[in-house]
């Protein structure tokens, strides 16, 4: 009668993957794709800064009462979902997706593929696929999401469907998404994020299955896959600390082990000043996981765009905080990592990085060219010159005239100087002017990713570095302008090109070498100095193995993206996209093989 009744429900799941699988066949193949692929976000754009700064401080000052995780409590019923009557699972995690269409369309096709060898290991498509943070950028409106995620996404699934078209493997069995929103995610207070992946629809190949912007998912041999949301570096709200309370008191046993995601990599971030993010999850961690007898032994980020693996061993048994952050975004350093982070639970090293610290360091001379990468950024940098010389030659109707009789010699510019300071100091305005400029380059200064004390100085220096680039400026553009026996408009009109071009190169210049100096030296603007000019390359993704044996995760890289170009409905690359291992093949047995590691030979790392 049980083996009947086994049967039975055997085939029922079977009837409902078959369904669930068609459905994702009929949604790749009719989806209309009338989405516009992107280009990477220029985060130096005038209007793309102040657009994301706005939004920044609007999720800040209003996310707390906008919380809409309170609402899904209401909602939506505290579930569990239930993969532990596979024998085996594959799980893939990527974060950091939605950018550049190249970028975000290559790691989404490598996401569809039903199978891969990288490094001599054959490697399968996730059934879970778990997104781990910051799915769209700049900000997560419905445009961006449709055309920076979902298209590339649908997109790659049908190229996929395409290739594999002859086996039909896309399609033979079901396969899940889960999302945990990052800051840019919460950017809208979390509206689209609940849309897309809370209400059971299909993405690419994948079908949402989750209730809440966090979830815990039950896998085979004991192990348990929690995603948690931290809106914004809040605190956790109580909802979601009731709903992993009951999971860990119902059902949980003691033993278990645990894949934690979060957000962001906040371990990397406690050298920060006033940084309360890894006191947070030390807390959760502590008091849901460690306190009820669970063994936390993977947490994964996402939030930085890069590998890095940190490990610690203790009695025995290792502990890995990974951050993988490669989902399309533009890469950034690691050559700032530290080697060893002092935490709570001892001393983690660092393992590997991808790109190598050496790699990080050449990518950063990429910032010294800084104009050729942000030609918007250097049209603000011009028209902020023009606007100087406008307000000089406002408070001294004579000024052009006066300062081409100062000769181009020491003493000459040291009239200079004396003339324009005279015109600062009997205007106020022009004080407030200077006062605001040098104030807003000083609070760019990322204070933030260092205790070094003083380092605002460094803003201040970068600031007046640009008003006194806009007199030396001012002068020489004059005196080309005026040296040309042509007519006074015309004579205008050539000062007026001269100062905009100048001004938006060596403004751009100045910047790029700020940022040059301060991220190699003083180890600080990481993000401002790699989003200048936006790399496509080092992507990388987590492939994660689950047997009776042991649980092993295989960190893929990708070197250089590909260029795709559409015929028809379908997209081609422009080479063959090559992947490898960035690190080894982490291995770490379940607790029945902890205690016989004889009988099963598996692939160690450091020791365990």
């Amino acid at each position: 009668m049980a083996q009947v009744k086994a049967a039975e429900k055997q085939v029922k799941v079977a009837e409902k993957q078959a369904k669930a699988a068609e459905k994702i066949k009929k949604a790749v193949l009719e989806d209309p794709f009338d989405y516009t692929p992107k280009k990477m976000v220029g985060w130096y754009d005038a209007r793309q800064l102040l657009g994301t700064a706005v939004k920044t401080v609007i999720s800040s000052v209003f996310g707390s009462y906008s919380d809409k995780r309170e609402i899904q409590a209401c909602l939506a019923k505290p579930d569990t979902y239930d993969y532990s009557h596979l024998n085996e699972a594959w799980v893939d995690y990527m974060s950091d997706t939605g950018d550049g269409f190249h970028s975000t369309f290559t790691m989404a096709n490598l996401l569809s593929e039903p199978e891969r060898e990288v490094g001599g290991y054959p490697t399968f498509k996730g059934d879970i696929l778990i997104l781990g943070g910051d799915q769209v950028y700049p900000v997560a409106n419905r445009n961006d999401y449709k055309n920076r995620f979902r298209g590339p996404f649908d997109s790659a699934c049908r190229h996929q469907y395409e290739q594999q078209k002859a086996a039909n493997k896309l399609f033979e069995k079901e396969h899940h998404v889960f999302a945990i929103p990052g800051n840019h995610d919460w950017y809208d207070g979390l509206s689209n994020f609940i849309k897309i992946f809370c209400q059971e629809r299909t993405i690419g190949s994948w079908l949402t299955k989750q209730q809440r912007s966090y979830f815990a998912i039950k896998l085979p041999h004991n192990w348990w896959l929690w995603g948690i949301d931290i809106q914004l570096e809040a605190d956790i709200d109580h909802p979601q600390l009731q709903y992993f309370d009951k999971i860990a008191a119902k059902k949980m046993q003691p033993g278990d082990k645990v894949i934690l995601c979060t957000a962001e990599p906040s371990w990397i971030f406690t050298s920060r000043n006033n940084d309360k993010t890894y006191d947070n999850l030390k807390f959760f961690e502590q008091r849901y996981i460690v306190q009820n007898g669970f063994e936390l032994v993977v947490t994964l980020a996402g939030d930085l765009h890069h590998y890095a693996h940190y490990a610690l061993t203790e009695n025995g048994k290792t502990y890995h905080k990974i951050t993988s952050g490669g989902g399309g975004a533009f890469s950034h350093p690691t050559h700032n990592l530290k080697d060893e982070l002092k935490l709570r639970e001892g001393k983690f090293k660092l393992q590997a990085t991808f790109p190598t610290k050496a790699q990080s360091r050449l990518m950063a001379l990429r910032t010294l060219i800084f104009p050729w990468f942000n030609l918007q950024f250097a049209a603000f940098m011009g028209f902020f010159y023009l606007l100087f010389a406008w307000l000089l030659q406002e408070n001294d109707h004579a000024f052009v005239t006066i300062i081409n009789q100062y000769p181009l010699d020491l003493n000459g510019f040291l009239n200079y100087t004396n003339h324009v300071l005279n015109i600062i100091l009997f205007s106020p305005f022009m004080v407030f002017f200077i006062g605001l400029a040098i104030f807003g380059v000083t609070k760019f200064t990322d204070t933030k990713s260092s205790r070094t004390p003083f380092l605002w100085l460094l803003g201040l220096v970068h600031g007046c570095v640009h008003i006194l680039n806009g007199f030396l400026l001012i002068r020489l553009c004059s005196s080309l302008a005026f040296s040309m026996e042509i007519s006074l408009w015309r004579q205008i009109g050539v000062l007026t090109v001269a100062l905009f071009v100048a001004g938006g190169l060596t403004g751009c210049i100045v910047m790029g070498t700020y940022l040059f100096i301060c991220n190699l030296v003083f180890r600080i603007h990481d993000n401002e100095a790699f989003s200048s000019f936006k790399y496509s390359g080092y992507k990388n993704f987590l492939r994660l193995h689950i047997t009776a044996e042991a649980l092993s995760i295989y960190p893929i890289g990708v070197e250089r993206t590909a260029v795709w170009k559409k015929e028809g409905k379908i997209y081609h690359p422009d080479q063959k996209v090559k992947t490898k291992l960035v690190d080894e093949v982490i291995t770490i047995k379940t607790k029945k093989y902890e205690e016989a590691p004889q009988s099963v030979p598996v692939l160690t790392h450091n020791g365990y």
